[in-house]
């Protein structure tokens, strides 16, 4: 798989399938089909992927703005049991990146990278513009009970003997 290029994405929060802690200093590799995320600059771990055309939209935003928008499932993972008490609209100097994304089985989910400390705002603002830059045109993902008409490719039900669009016998 060919890196196409490299980005720094900041501390991984929450959101990707398979890890479920916090990691620092994490990176992202775009390749052709996905961003494939890493942990650590020599040995890099592999935290997960996302595939280029499943984003639904890159969010840059100031953290305690960013809150308001998760669901409270979200904030308990995130922020832990204290998430409930704590004030939504508290000012800081940490910034995110929330990469919006719909996974093949159709569930989305919210991947957060947090920044901190000096210039966060530029460095969560770069990574943003890369991630949105190299995202693909989102596929369209047919259900299972769904298939394309192979005469006029339009989404119809499986079970399908007419296409509702072209009227051809399939």
């Amino acid at each position: 798989m060919e890196k196409i290029d490299h980005i720094y994405v900041g501390n991984y929060l929450t959101g990707l399938q398979n890890e479920y802690c916090a990691v620092a200093n994490v990176s992202c590799d775009v390749c052709e089909s996905d961003f494939i995320f890493f942990s650590g600059t020599k040995n890099r771990r592999e935290l997960g992927k996302i595939p280029r055309d499943a984003i639904n939209q890159v969010i840059f935003e100031d953290k305690s703005k960013i809150t308001k928008r998760l669901t409270t499932v979200t904030r308990l993972a995130l922020f832990g049991p204290f998430a409930l008490a704590m004030p939504k609209k508290k000012k800081s100097n940490e910034f995110v990146v929330m990469i919006d994304w719909t996974d093949g089985n159709g569930i989305n989910h919210n991947t957060i990278f947090e920044f901190t400390g000096y210039q966060c705002q530029e460095y969560a603002n770069l990574a943003a513009n890369k991630l949105n830059e190299y995202q693909t045109s989102k596929m369209q993902r047919l259900a299972i009970d769904e298939k394309k008409c192979p005469f006029c490719a339009e989404i119809i039900k499986k079970e399908a003997l007419i296409c509702r669009f072209c009227r051809s016998n399939l």
